[in-house]
């Protein structure tokens, strides 16, 4: 559903009094694990707000959704020079609290798990740090929250099964699951090329596209539409758009921690959402 926002103060708004009318709406939301920090927690989600990311529509599109109707982010987009910072983690292009403060990935989760387990950091087994360390470490961007299988089925082809009567048909047994592992290489590799990431929910691009419009009727239909137009002859409405990702530790204590990429996006023509 969209919420009305405030409007960042860092936008900037041209030729207006009145700042337009701003919309939040949940996009997707991606989910990541990592090891355990051992100890015991408290009872909430940790919400981590990034500063607003300014986008158009057909960017956005591009991201996460060009593959059409589904929400994924291939490759292509990751390498992208032009796209790569907006799905960035990385402190040189995230930031928080309006650009005075860059975001660091582990450095939140660890200070979340020092607040959830009531310990400071050096309280922590130094192998379950090294464990998150190396699970977070790799992750710069929106591409790297993977999905399981790519992370950990390194060997879970089992040839090793029950052994036949004869050798003939042990041969064929061997031959057929030589096939059969070829294939599912081949199906996995495949798979790689295309959606990695963990999603967990997303909408369709055509529920965004509807869900935009019905907003926007729904401001520019009322009598005090007028008065937050960007200019007199230009309506205008910004929508922030929100791509959540959850991490969660496999111990029970921890809080899982949600940050929040929020894409902001300036409309000034309805017919433009397609």
């Amino acid at each position: 559903m969209t919420t009305p926002v405030a409007l960042p103060s860092s936008v900037q708004i041209v030729d207006s009094e009145v700042a337009p009318p701003c919309f939040a709406l949940d996009v997707a939301v991606l989910s990541q694990s990592f090891a355990s920090l051992d100890v015991v927690a408290a009872n909430s989600l940790h919400e981590v707000f990034l500063d607003p990311i300014p986008v158009t529509i057909h960017e956005f599109r591009h991201i996460f959704y060009s593959a059409g109707q589904t929400f994924g982010i291939t490759k292509h987009v990751e390498e992208h020079c032009s796209y790569n910072h907006k799905i960035s983690f990385l402190p040189k292009y995230r930031t928080q609290e309006g650009g005075t403060q860059p975001f660091n990935l582990l450095e939140t989760i660890i200070a979340n798990a020092e607040i959830d387990l009531n310990v400071a950091r050096t309280c922590f087994t130094t192998t379950s740090l090294v464990d998150v360390e190396r699970q977070l470490g790799h992750i710069n961007t929106l591409y790297d929250i993977r999905r399981c299988f790519d992370e950990d089925s390194g060997g879970e082809d089992s040839d090793s099964s029950e052994e036949s009567n004869s050798s003939d048909e042990n041969d064929h047994h061997k031959s057929k699951k030589k096939h059969h592992k070829h294939q599912s290489h081949h199906h996995h590799h495949k798979r790689k090329h295309h959606e990695h990431v963990n999603v967990v929910c997303a909408l369709t691009w055509n529920d965004i596209i509807q869900i935009l419009k019905n907003q926007w009727q729904e401001a520019y239909l009322s009598p005090a539409a007028v008065s937050v137009n960007c200019t007199s002859s230009t309506p205008c409405i910004f929508y922030m758009l929100v791509v959540s990702v959850i991490f969660k530790s496999c111990n029970p204590c921890l809080l899982p921690t949600s940050v929040k990429f929020r894409y902001l996006l300036q409309v000034t023509d309805i017919h433009s959402l397609k």
